[in-house]
């Protein structure tokens, strides 16, 4: 039986660019699984999965995610739809007031001794 591996690509990516941000690029943005690129580069797929996790984590960075970012678009053309959901914050006015309005001092003497308790 013939292992079939998809036919090679050539690598679009600079020469300086890390071969772990190429195993991340291509996991991520090319859809390679783990297991193809570990066979494709002679690796434990577990290397392969340290690597991209590492990447991944380092995304946080703004920096590093506008150079990943960059790189992706520079070597494949296209960006991935890589949104958050960044809905607008809304307030909602409860009826009948400020939540302090109900409260006195004396109520708030006796609530503080019950927690306080504890």
């Amino acid at each position: 039986m013939q292992d079939t591996l998809p036919t090679a690509r050539p690598n679009p990516l600079p020469a300086w660019v890390p071969q772990a941000v190429a195993h991340y690029l291509a996991h991520t943005e090319r859809g390679c699984s783990i297991r193809e690129l570990a066979r494709k580069h002679a690796f434990h797929p577990s290397t392969i999965l340290r690597q991209v996790r590492r990447y991944e984590a380092r995304r946080d960075d703004p920096l590093i995610d506008a150079a990943l970012t960059a790189l992706s678009l520079a070597a494949h053309g296209h960006q991935k739809a890589r949104t958050k959901e960044t809905n607008d914050m809304t307030f909602v006015q409860r009826k009948g007031g400020a939540p302090s309005e109900g409260l006195s001092k004396e109520r708030i003497d006796q609530e503080a001794k019950r927690i306080l308790l504890r």
